[in-house]
């Protein structure tokens, strides 16, 4: 159309022109030929113009058909296209209240062009009306002459009730005084993308709970959580703030792990830490002492493992506080291989020690001594004194016998009062020195309750391996030991040997003869 505005003033320019051209011809000819105006000069003259103006006139009416068509040509085919399109486009004239939709949109929206063209308000009614807010902002824009490109989304409501989320696209086209006469849109589909970003929110929203639910469970745990990046505390859950003696978890972060490593496990840790941190392991146990500001050390069993936190690798440590179990573990391991009233070993502690020293002496090749002690005395002592009196004097006697020995040797109680002492890696000569030693102690008189007590010992001795390979035979031989030094005088110590067996055979047949002999009588 502007291209035919744009024609018709070129044509009247011209034809302005020629009349210019054709006075000044008129001028000329009259000048050169001085003919007065009489029928010749006017035939001259028309000649001159016709002559002149018809080419002209000629080219403007083919070039005015040319863009006419083209122009036609150019309208037909964008119609066949707005008509034919399965684009989401619509275009609504406000001055005629013309409406014009693609076949895309009919999809879009369920209604016809019928539908549209009957209803210029229809593409408003069909807004959700929980939307409605975005065609009333719209329409204020509209009603102001404000209103710019712009892009919104919005829900609309199919005939058949399906709810559809579109993406619309508006430019407004302006006349010469500025005013909107035209409403171009683009509309998208959008509802699987919404469906999507649905999904995606709902899955956010579940990942928030989730992670929420997740922290209030860490923070009421009553297990210490502590993540550490490069040796740094960066999440520390109150109950490891609690543990560690500290008010606030916060106060912990930026802090050292190892700040909280008792010395005697640092290297514990230092090869757990290690272990992960080379992917030997993806987790691993390992108790640990943990040192608290005010001097306490609690013991933790602890499992470390390899996760990401804030997108950087990190460890998570997970303990448990395993003090007071130790310390069960320690009482009852004290119930079953000690003795209750002097808090030596016991016959059972005995007994897997002396295999332990087995194992060892064959292994390295050496010997070592065992000691079967009997007290002399005691009985008279208990029965006079009374039991009170008689277990503080065990209770001493176990303090003596345990400075007459190294701190590796074993002093263990088996009886009511009776002893056995193990000496590994020793010579002969030194288990007569240890004997001697002990006689000497035990029979320093002892001051309990204002009384002074006197008792001895008469200790038995066997060597492994010449008395015996296992700790039966071992034990057999230095008790076997043990009655014959008390026999002879007491208070004195005796190496087994052989002889031993044979006195005490022949003491059993003495007194074996004695018995015949009155059973005969």
């Amino acid at each position: 159309m502007n291209q035919i505005l744009q024609n018709k003033y070129a044509f009247l320019i011209i034809l302005l022109i020629l009349g210019v051209l054709s006075n000044l011809l008129d001028e000329l000819v009259h000048r050169a030929f001085t003919i007065p105006n009489n029928i010749w000069y006017e035939i001259i003259d028309v000649t001159v113009m016709v002559s002149v103006t018809a080419p002209l006139l000629y080219w403007m009416i083919n070039k005015i058909r040319l863009d006419s068509n083209q122009i036609q040509q150019a309208k037909d085919e964008l119609q066949q296209i707005f008509d034919t399109s399965n684009a989401n486009f619509y275009s609504l004239d406000l001055e005629n209240k013309k409406v014009k939709v693609s076949q895309g949109i009919e999809k879009l929206y369920g209604y016809s062009k019928n539908d549209f063209l009957n209803n210029p308000e229809l593409w408003k009614q069909v807004i959700h009306p929980e939307d409605k807010r975005y065609v009333e902002g719209f329409e204020v824009c509209l009603s102001t002459q404000e209103l710019k490109a712009k892009t919104q989304e919005y829900r609309i409501v199919r005939p058949d009730g399906e709810i559809k989320w579109v993406e619309e696209h508006v430019t407004p086209l302006f006349n010469s005084l500025g005013q909107v006469v035209r409403l171009n849109f683009i509309m998208l589909d959008i509802t699987d993308r919404k469906k999507v970003e649905q999904e995606l929110n709902q899955k956010r929203e579940e990942l928030k709970i989730s992670e929420q639910n997740y922290k209030t469970v860490v923070d009421i745990s009553p297990i210490m959580i502590v993540i550490h990046q490069e040796g740094k505390i960066v999440y520390a859950n109150p109950k490891a703030s609690q543990i560690a003696g500290i008010k606030e978890p916060s106060n912990l972060i930026g802090t050292s792990i190892y700040d909280l490593i008792d010395p005697s496990s640092i290297n514990t840790f230092e090869n757990m830490f290690q272990d992960l941190q080379e992917g030997k392991l993806k987790s691993k146990f390992a108790e640990y002492k943990l040192v608290r500001p005010d001097g306490d050390t609690l013991i933790f069993e602890m499992l470390g493992t390899n996760i990401f936190y804030n997108g950087k690798p990190a460890i998570l440590s997970v303990g448990r506080d395993i003090t007071d179990q130790k310390k069960m573990e320690t009482a009852l391991r004290q119930l079953a291989y000690h003795d209750e009233l002097t808090q030596l070993p016991n016959r059972r502690f005995l007994y897997e020690n002396l295999k332990k020293s087995i194992a060892r002496s064959e292994r390295h090749n050496h010997k070592f001594a065992l000691l079967f002690l009997d007290l002399d005395g005691f009985k008279k002592v208990n029965d006079t004194k009374g039991h009170d009196v008689g277990d503080l004097l065990l209770i001493e006697v176990s303090r003596r016998l345990t400075q007459c020995v190294r701190d590796e040797d074993v002093v263990s109680r088996v009886g009511g009062d009776e002893f056995v002492i193990i000496l590994e890696e020793i010579l002969e000569n030194e288990v007569h020195e240890v004997s001697k030693r002990i006689i000497k102690e035990v029979s320093t008189p002892y001051s309990i309750n204002d009384s002074t007590v006197h008792v001895t010992t008469s200790i038995g001795i066997s060597i492994y391996p010449h008395n015996g390979k296992n700790e039966e035979d071992l034990i057999n031989a230095a008790d076997k030991a043990m009655y014959f030094a008390k026999n002879k005088g007491k208070n004195n110590y005796k190496i087994y040997d052989p002889e031993i067996e044979n006195s005490i055979n022949s003491k059993f047949e003495f007194f074996e003869k004695i018995i015949n002999h009155f059973r005969n009588d």
